[in-house]
């Protein structure tokens, strides 16, 4: 657990810089960051958001990858059972995500979010 928490927690604080930002892509850190956003801790959950989110915010390419990676989905069906926090950090994303075009704003739409 103590590992889990370190690496989000530093994979979310790298994601704030952008010459951080394309290495971590190449190095597959979308694929390693969806499955903690289902993790057991809520504090990971809420890391794993936020650094979706930051890397989403960063370009159109980037809010395509949480598009076809499905992370939506998975945003979107734990909502209803998280806490405030977690709830602000996948708003975070999901805003990161359609704020880049209107294709990715209706995949934003097409994943169910304003339905939760």
């Amino acid at each position: 657990q103590k590992d889990r928490v370190t690496f989000v927690q530093t994979v979310a604080e790298l994601a704030t810089r952008p010459q951080n930002i394309e290495p971590m892509q190449s190095a597959g850190v979308m694929a390693l960051l969806r499955p903690l956003l289902l993790d057991n801790v809520p504090s990971i959950q809420q890391s794993a958001a936020i650094a979706l989110g930051r890397l989403a915010n960063y370009s159109d390419h980037l809010a395509e990858a949480v598009v076809s990676n499905e992370i939506l989905p998975q945003l979107v069906y734990s909502l209803s059972e998280q806490n405030r926090f977690y709830k602000q950090a996948a708003a975070f994303v999901l805003r990161a995500v359609a704020k880049h075009s209107p294709p990715l704003a209706q995949a934003v739409v097409d994943s169910g979010a304003l339905d939760s």
